[in-house]
């Protein structure tokens, strides 16, 4: 008989699919790994199930989500899987970087994501592909109907960045800590018309099975000439509607 503990137990563990991009892979760290590396940073068993490694200590040395991150896990395990992913680059199988979400998606379905990339590593566009490939995948999640990029107003690499996915600047806020920081959104509606192509670029693998294994498999993947032919007749749909007219997809 399976006890509410063991639930928690086996949840704790739990790995969200990988996101495989065409040079990153990004890898979700379960919530007993986060807590191990926010605990005990310097405690490499976190990589004793994993094929890349970590020379750079991203999330380790330095400025960390986890101060935030670890705190929200503890209170409810779920939310786990829109946080924290390592950045793998596939060619040297090592972290540059870490991208998350601050939380699930609020009343208004909005999420709101960071990242970081290892100064070696900057200005080469891996900040530009996690994005996209966090993006995509949470287009993909229930209830997530907008996104937001919150930027240092004079962090130009940051603001050039947003603005290059076509962010909006709806605002400004004040952060505790990092002071004033322009707002950045786009609905997912109006995201998912401008790169719901890159599907055809973007594969996602299974990490594991939540008992730690690794059991890799493609599961998504679509290939150019397939987007093509959903998105003509994507289009067909939208301009039928457009002329009030009602079309049947076959």
């Amino acid at each position: 008989m399976c006890t509410e503990y063991d639930l928690i137990v086996d949840l704790s563990h739990v790995s969200e699919l990988v996101i495989v991009g065409e040079r990153l892979e990004l890898h979700h760290i379960s919530a007993s790994d986060l807590v191990t590396l926010y605990e005990d940073p310097e405690n490499l068993s976190i990589y004793n199930k994993v094929d890349f490694t970590n020379p750079y200590r991203v999330l380790v040395d330095g400025h960390s989500p986890l101060k935030w991150r670890v705190p929200q896990v503890k209170a409810n395990l779920e939310v786990n899987k829109w946080f924290v992913r390592w950045m793998v680059l596939r060619e040297t199988r090592e972290i540059v970087g870490s991208v998350s979400f601050h939380g699930a998606p609020d009343e208004n379905g909005m999420l709101e994501i960071g990242l970081g990339v290892h100064e070696n590593f900057w200005r080469q566009g891996f900040g530009y592909e996690a994005l996209l490939g966090m993006w995509l995948w949470a287009a993909s999640q229930s209830g997530v109907l907008k996104f937001r990029y919150t930027v240092d107003p004079n962090n130009e690499a940051s603001v050039g960045l947003v603005r290059k996915f076509g962010f909006a600047h709806v605002g400004q806020q004040i952060d505790d800590e990092d002071g004033p920081e322009d707002i950045y959104e786009m609905s997912v509606k109006d995201f998912l018309k401008q790169y719901a192509w890159r599907t055809s670029l973007l594969c996602i693998e299974t990490e594991g099975d939540g008992r730690g294994e690794n059991q890799p498999e493609l599961i998504w993947r679509e290939s150019k000439a397939e987007h093509g032919r959903r998105a003509k007749r994507d289009h067909e749909k939208w301009d039928s509607k457009q002329r009030g007219e009602h079309e049947c997809d076959t």
